[in-house]
């Protein structure tokens, strides 16, 4: 929160009388506005004010148009980031009381988004954009290795590896070992969780993803709402035309035709919140 008590975000649209309002939380080292601009024009129609929050470590300087160097390694904190989604939903239920709230989270910030629900259940309903619950082993592995590697010589906060990142999209050229290992901060997040911790997310959530995610497990990410029967709408994007591996899914760019799966989830799910058309 800034001192002002104003959440760290941005307005992704303008709608004058809202039927809901929404939060949208990035991944890691992604610029919300970037990644969200199509998300909030598309919600103008069914009236839904969105706002996008920047997470500590992402605040994009308006000059610059750049995270600040540094911010990211100094701020990466899984935990951090669930408590600022938390305070940024109290804040959109405090001056819309009466409109339903929607969370719409993408990879860390989708995992943020679900851990925040589960704690303080902010939300009316929640779309997850490949939520890193889960990674993929591989992924898990190296961000451990990364972080053990960096750790004993104090290079855990130094951002050293080139971001993964496309240009257009990403907060910071570099990334950190301690930023990267937020996503295992998220998974060992969810493991902690039993059931009954997790009965704020029973039949208020959609996940959206493809099944070949470089970064996040579809398979593990499946299998653990089912272990804890939490009734998640699940609806598995189509591959890339070319067969690559690919974890952005977030805007038209990204998703190609897949995005009008991704809206027509969001509508679905807006329904079930009570919108109707």
């Amino acid at each position: 929160m800034a001192e002002d008590g104003e959440p760290h975000w941005v307005a992704l649209n303008e709608v004058s009388n809202p039927r809901a309002v929404a939060l949208a939380v990035h991944g890691l080292n992604t610029n919300v506005a970037a990644i969200f601009a199509d998300l909030g024009e598309a919600l103008v129609e069914p009236q839904v004010l969105a706002f996008g929050l920047q997470l500590s470590g992402h605040r994009i300087d308006p000059q610059t148009r750049r995270a600040v160097p540094g911010e990211l390694s100094a701020h990466a904190d899984f935990g951090r980031w669930t408590r600022e989604v938390r305070e940024a939903a109290s804040v959109l239920a405090r001056r819309w009381p009466q409109q339903p709230r929607l969370g719409v989270g993408y990879s860390i910030g989708g995992a943020a988004t679900l851990a925040a629900q589960a704690e303080a259940s902010p939300f009316q309903g929640v779309v997850g954009l490949a939520p890193a619950v889960a990674m993929t082993p591989l992924t898990r592995a190296l961000c451990r290795l990364n972080y053990a590697l960096m750790k004993p010589f104090g290079l855990e906060g130094w951002a050293w590896r080139p971001s993964a990142v496309r240009a257009p999209y990403r907060a910071n050229d570099a990334i950190a070992a301690n930023a990267l290992y937020t996503g295992e901060q998220a998974q060992q997040t969810f493991e902690a969780m039993d059931s009954a911790g997790l009965q704020a997310l029973r039949g208020r959530v959609t996940v959206l993803m493809r099944q070949r995610d470089g970064v996040v497990s579809a398979r593990r990410v499946r299998a653990f709402f089912e272990q804890h029967a939490l009734d998640v709408e699940w609806r598995t994007l189509p591959e890339r035309p070319d067969g690559a591996w690919s974890h952005e899914v977030f805007d038209r760019s990204t998703l190609g035709e897949s995005w009008d799966t991704v809206m027509t989830a969001i509508q679905a799910r807006l329904q079930r919140m009570g919108l109707e058309d």
